[in-house]
């Protein structure tokens, strides 16, 4: 003879709450019954993010300016006091917002000191542009050469980006260094493994 099951009623003491979009199981792996997905609880569209690629530049090895026997603009100076500068010039042609070729200073964060080292520069791979750039007010210059400092890691990516010196406008500065941030670059090259530099950029921009 089978026992006989006793009935209970559900236990109201933890009554259901439903939250659009989330479907939960209950004990017997069955969905319960919730609200309908919509389009409001998906989030908001992503934006499309466009690339624009820089024109292939071929590598070569760095040879440093040292401390003793070196002459650099002071603000170029100011950010490498005491360390080997290498520098290089990238050949520009045919890239929007820019106005001819850029100068680049770099050195090493942590110098591995020594003779034989092999230094390759960082260079300019591809620009990630997630949103339009900032508008530049009615009378900003719309050309100027910006000195700007950042940091390249080891992956390439460009940070801590600082204008050194440019046109007076606030506006333009901004706008140069959203610039020079949304770069990412090949790093450099200490006998072939990346390396993180800090850099300087003098880049003549010519927004549109």
């Amino acid at each position: 003879m089978r026992p006989r099951r006793e009935h209970r009623p559900a236990d109201q003491s933890h009554p259901t709450r439903i939250i659009p979009g989330l479907e939960a199981h209950n004990p017997g792996g069955k969905p319960s019954e919730g609200a309908p997905l919509s389009s409001a609880t998906t989030g908001p569209p992503r934006k499309v993010v466009a690339e624009t690629a820089f024109p292939s530049l071929n590598r070569t090895l760095s040879v440093p300016l040292r401390p003793s026997s070196r002459i650099l603009p002071p603000t170029v100076e100011s950010q490498f006091s005491n360390r080997n500068v290498y520098t290089l010039v990238i050949p520009v042609t045919g890239l929007p917002d820019c106005a001819g070729d850029w100068i680049l200073w770099f050195a090493e964060r942590q110098s591995a000191g020594g003779a034989g080292l092999r230094i390759t520069a960082p260079i300019p791979s591809r620009k990630f542009s997630g949103q339009e750039p900032a508008v530049l007010p009615a009378g900003t210059p719309s050309y100027g050469w910006v000195q700007a400092a950042a940091r390249i890691d080891r992956t390439g990516r460009v940070s801590g980006v600082a204008v050194l010196h440019g046109p007076p406008s606030d506006p333009f500065r901004r706008r140069a260094a959203q610039e020079v941030e949304s770069w990412e670059f090949k790093p450099a090259l200490r006998n072939g493994e990346p390396v993180e530099v800090d850099i300087v950029l003098e880049i003549p921009f010519q927004f549109h």
